[in-house]
């Protein structure tokens, strides 16, 4: 779900939320990361021995329903736009993936 904070200064400045998602209508779902430690945390605290696999599986959300939420939350329409895929490597929003850290 963070990987959306991204976008937020174009959404509030263009009303635009870029997506690399499409179609924009099909929904996937995310997961938090906020989420994501804590069920760790929880595992590493829990007795136990031998192999264990946890599944998480967030909401079903599109690039749509995070524009519709951006939207409510900005007070201003924003609308999800595919961003074509012969654009992602000059893309300002694709750089922010692949920077090393």
């Amino acid at each position: 779900m963070q990987n959306w904070a991204g976008v937020v200064a174009t959404a509030k400045e263009q009303g635009v939320l870029p997506s690399f998602l499409t179609p924009l209508e099909r929904q996937i779902p995310m997961v938090s990361t906020a989420d994501i430690g804590r069920v760790c945390a929880e595992a590493m605290l829990e007795d136990w021995t031998g192999k264990r696999i946890k599944e998480l599986r967030g909401e079903d959300v599109s690039p749509n329903d995070v524009a519709a939420a951006f939207a409510t939350a900005i007070g201003r329409d924003v609308q999800a736009v595919e961003t074509p895929r012969f654009d992602w490597k000059n893309n300002k929003i694709a750089v922010q993936f692949t920077k090393k850290r």
